[in-house]
């Protein structure tokens, strides 16, 4: 056989090429780990043949060849990589052994031939490792076997039992069936399409700019006593043990950055502008206006929308706006406006409506939980006024980009969230990208009702004259693109379904085929493990705490098997002959 390799070697120039990627290569991957190498033994026998460490070590590194495998241990170890490469093994020789039973044979003449072509099987693949290069015996032998740290004799044994593996798995696609109904079936999965632009008109920041009276709380509270009775007992934890805390208002007016040019006249001039504005604002509130109605006309917070409301803020730990600001919350009267506040930053006002601390009980937490309800409410009916408005814009003509902010519709992401209050209802414009018939459209959900109009609907409209409700939002919604299932794209796309649908179900059963024999073999003893060997096999260097330890469960043989080193398959490509 030697003599045979060599008088098929090509020219010294393509082997000089050969050698240097080989050992650039090498040096890429190396050896195995260390930790790969146990002495020698056994660690299973299936089917009286034993699978050691040489084997194993060997496998190891073939697989390093043509997948890029991390090497945190960690990371092997959550992903099974010893486990992997242990019952891809087990696996081959479940599958060679079915191929005796079944009269077929692959000798070493086939193995050489497969060496001869610069091919080499793993994970049940072949891959080709010479491209358009001639073999050659010496470079095979010093360099891809050496690397692989497996002798000559061993190499073909494993690479003969890896053929007969594949013609049993060849034998089983063979006889797959696949019915003219299932073709179709996929054909229209995937040819019916549909791509939507959709406008979301959530209640929930509608519902900010709703300023609910203490009549229409206790209205709430009245109409929906034994709902918010039923809040208030799920929500029991957000009412008890609570730290000292205030329900926080604010408006902040920004000092103007410093002078580039040093006008320091300027400068004083900008300054005096802040401080009358602030002031005035103040006036206004003690003059009776309400405190939110000038927040949203004058603060520059993020809460403006809001009114400046800032929730609930513990003492403790401060309202995370200025430093100056939570040394005045703990003494403020509670209803009283503050006086101007001067920050690092910015000028600020302070109301504090209320104060809290300890257990709060039902009387105490009903009226906030029907002022929730009350945002609610409103903010839907606004989102639907807000909704009904653009639809009608839209109708009289009005262009997408002057009616809807940003989203990927309109090729921006600036939307509602950087808008200022008075664009908070310029609703973002997004597209959902092409889904499938029967799948849910992104970004929406199953949303039944839209869905069926869009179906019905042709793409020639910038949306569809309807508000659509989905949960507590309202949404507008166009087609974009649609494509629907015919005989024509079936009988073209037909050829190419098949064979991938043959593929897949092929795997499947073949799958299910080799676990289920070598959980009989290993229940007839015909497969069996040295378990302390395999133990310490699967133990890896890693820093797993015990808790993340216990969700990786026990490996036991045939756990894997029939899966053809699973995720590690989906590595093939990223190393030399990959496909």
């Amino acid at each position: 056989m030697l003599n045979f390799f060599r008088r098929t070697a090509s020219s010294v120039f393509a082997w000089i090429i050969l050698g240097v990627l080989a050992l650039v290569f090498g040096l890429s991957f190396g050896p195995a780990s260390d930790n790969l190498s146990l002495g020698t033994g056994s660690y299973v026998k299936v089917h009286g043949e034993s699978l050691g460490d040489e084997e194993f070590r060997f496998q190891a590194n073939l697989i390093e060849r043509v997948v890029q495998i991390p090497k945190d241990a960690r990371f092997q170890q959550m992903l099974g990589l010893k486990e992997e490469i242990l019952d891809a093994a087990v696996e081959r020789e479940v599958l060679y052994d079915a191929g005796r039973d079944l009269g077929l044979q692959a000798t070493d003449a086939d193995a050489e031939e497969l060496v001869l072509a610069g091919q080499f099987i793993v994970l049940g693949e072949t891959l080709d490792w010479l491209g358009n290069l001639a073999f050659n015996y010496d470079i095979f032998k010093k360099s891809f076997l050496a690397g692989l740290q497996i002798s000559e004799p061993n190499y073909l044994d494993l690479q003969r039992r890896e053929l007969l593996a594949r013609t049993v798995r060849d034998l089983i696609a063979a006889s797959v069936v696949v019915s003219e109904g299932e073709l179709r079936a996929a054909y229209d999965d995937d040819a019916n399409r549909l791509s939507l632009r959709y406008a979301r008109y959530e209640a929930l920041p509608f519902g900010d700019l709703v300023d609910p009276t203490p009549a229409e709380i206790e209205a709430f509270r009245a109409a929906n006593l034994e709902d918010l009775r039923k809040q208030f007992t799920s929500q029991g934890s957000r009412f008890a043990k609570l730290p000292k805390q205030a329900r926080v208002f604010l408006l902040e007016v920004r000092k103007p950055e410093p002078a580039e040019d040093g006008d320091a006249a300027a400068a004083a001039e900008r300054d005096k502008a802040a401080q009358t504005t602030i002031q005035g604002a103040r006036k206004r509130i003690e003059g009776g206006e309400d405190f939110r109605k000038v927040a949203r006309e004058i603060s520059q917070h993020e809460s403006s929308v809001r009114g400046g409301e800032l929730g609930w803020v513990a003492q403790s730990s401060g309202s995370g706006v200025d430093a100056a600001v939570d040394t005045q919350l703990a003494t403020l009267e509670v209803g009283k406006v503050s006086d101007v506040i001067d920050g690092s930053k910015a000028l600020y006002l302070v109301l504090v409506r209320e104060r809290r601390e300890g257990d709060i009980d039902e009387a105490g937490a009903l009226p906030e939980l029907a002022e929730e309800g009350v945002r609610r409410s409103k903010g839907r009916e606004l989102a639907r006024a807000a909704a009904e408005e653009d639809l009608a814009a839209i109708a009289a003509g009005a262009a997408l980009t002057d009616v809807f902010a940003g989203g990927s519709a309109l090729g921006g992401d600036a939307g509602i969230e950087q808008a200022g209050t008075d664009a908070r209802r310029k609703v973002r414009l997004d597209e959902t990208g092409s889904f499938a018939k029967g799948t849910p459209a992104p970004g929406l959900g199953q949303a039944p009702e839209i869905l069926a109009a869009a179906w019905a609907a042709t793409p020639d409209q910038s949306l569809l004259d309807q508000v659509f409700t989905v949960g507590d939002d309202l949404v507008l919604v166009g087609v974009v693109e649609k494509t629907e299932a015919n005989d024509a794209g079936f009988a073209e796309a037909r050829g190419e379904l098949y064979r991938a649908a043959i593929a897949r179900k092929a795997e499947l059963i073949t799958a299910a085929w080799t676990k289920r024999r070598c959980i009989e073999a290993k229940a007839k003893g015909e497969i069996s493990a040295n378990e302390g060997r395999v133990a310490r096999l699967m133990t890896y260097e890693t820093k797993l705490d015990a808790e993340a330890k216990e969700i990786i469960r026990p490996y036991e043989i045939c756990d894997r098997v029939g899966d053809r080193g699973g995720k590690l398959r989906m590595g093939f490509g990223g190393g030399p002959g990959g496909e």
